[in-house]
């Protein structure tokens, strides 16, 4: 039985320090949020009302970037009406769960633009895609609006707490949330959106009563611990291997935060795993088995004795390549989409006025978008 009910902070750390007495030492290790506690980034809330912080965070100033520079400076019609959607839901949960209604703008066209990509590979909008690390939640909410079956997991108490109220509201009973309501497991089949705590993600066993067709983690690979890249790639190889989708596949953008490790050791440690590069530009990063049925035309790096280090031998190189299905599916799409769309498209000026009036003000800074712009912080 589902329940409608949005998970409280208490119900949250209730629940963490009930299965902290039976987690091994070694994975309570490796779910820290290492890049956050080495940055100083505020990972932990004690009130629902903090939330209001996170409506719009971590893309702070990069609304012109993110436009020209992954949405390739257009959206169709039917995009626009996707996150006019999406920004009324976060605005009207704001205002009533944090007392501070808020839109968000770079988070949610950052989203939009991976969502975009996954539906390039996957145009029937019936995979089931497991997130790992979702942030605000918004690619989620993105997914599962459009038809397909979401399961979403978290490290991060304040994230995770941000994802199930965005999701409650978006989504009501079609969204299940395992912290609070175990038993609603089974039903999952008929979820939108089932939400997965870590506890119930790091094992030591890997079992796992769900499959996915394609694992996306977007900007924090780099951030993980080493042992948790390691245990997600094991993990996903488990899990899209039970897939009868023939284009499983890790598939994200950007490889997070430099702050703790580099793109190299993330390349590396799929490598070594047997996941190889299909495709890999600024806008979307696609790993596959190699054993897979749609890893042809896979990237080869060079092997030669005097690549010893790994920023020479595992850089991620620029990589598509007609003759891999998949890669062929995303610069197809991105041709077929743009064209079908020519003269229909919306520009950025048509989706800030959208932004602007659900919000009912056309300044839409954050008050960390309005320190970093009175303290002259330079974002790039």
């Amino acid at each position: 039985m589902t329940t409608n009910k949005i998970l409280t902070v208490e119900e949250y750390n209730q629940a963490e320090k009930h299965a902290l007495r039976d987690v091994p030492n070694r994975i309570i290790e490796i779910t820290q949020p290492e890049a956050f506690q080495f940055t100083g980034y505020p990972s932990r809330i004690d009130d629902i009302s903090a939330l209001s912080r996170y409506v719009e965070v971590m893309h702070e100033g990069k609304i012109e970037y993110i436009w020209k520079n992954y949405l390739l400076e257009y959206i169709t019609k039917e995009e626009h009406e996707l996150i006019k959607d999406i920004a009324e839901q976060t605005f009207s949960m704001s205002s009533s769960l944090f007392s501070k209604g808020s839109v968000p703008t770079s988070n949610l066209l950052l989203a939009l633009s991976i969502y975009r990509q996954i539906k390039f590979i996957f145009p029937e909008c019936k995979q089931t895609i497991f997130e790992i690390g979702g942030g605000c939640g918004y690619l989620g909410a993105l997914l599962a609006s459009a038809g397909y079956k979401v399961i979403s997991m978290d490290i991060t108490q304040v994230f995770y707490l941000y994802q199930s109220c965005l999701y409650r509201t978006i989504f009501k009973d079609k969204f299940v949330e395992l912290v609070n309501n175990k038993d609603s497991a089974a039903n999952g089949d008929g979820a939108s959106i089932t939400h997965v705590p870590w506890w119930d993600f790091y094992t030591p066993n890997q079992e796992y009563s769900y499959v996915a067709d394609a694992i996306t983690c977007n900007h924090c690979l780099c951030e993980m611990h080493p042992w948790a890249l390691q245990y997600v790639i094991s993990a996903g190889k488990k899990l899209i291997a039970k897939s009868t989708e023939d284009k499983a596949c890790f598939v994200f953008q950007a490889y997070g935060s430099p702050v703790k490790r580099s793109a190299e050791w993330a390349c590396m440690s799929f490598y070594h795993r047997d996941f190889k590069i299909l495709h890999n530009d600024p806008c979307v990063s696609v790993y596959a088995d190699e054993h897979g049925p749609s890893a042809a035309g896979h990237c080869v790096l060079p092997d030669s004795p005097e690549l010893v280090q790994i920023q020479d031998a595992y850089k991620p190189p620029v990589f598509s390549n007609n003759d891999n299905p998949i890669s062929q599916l995303i610069c197809e799409g991105r041709d077929f989409h743009k064209t079908k769309s020519t003269g229909s498209n919306v520009d950025l000026p048509a989706v800030l006025r959208s932004l602007y009036k659900i919000a009912g003000n056309d300044d839409l800074r954050t008050d960390d978008e309005k320190f970093f712009d009175a303290a002259d912080v330079g974002l790039f």
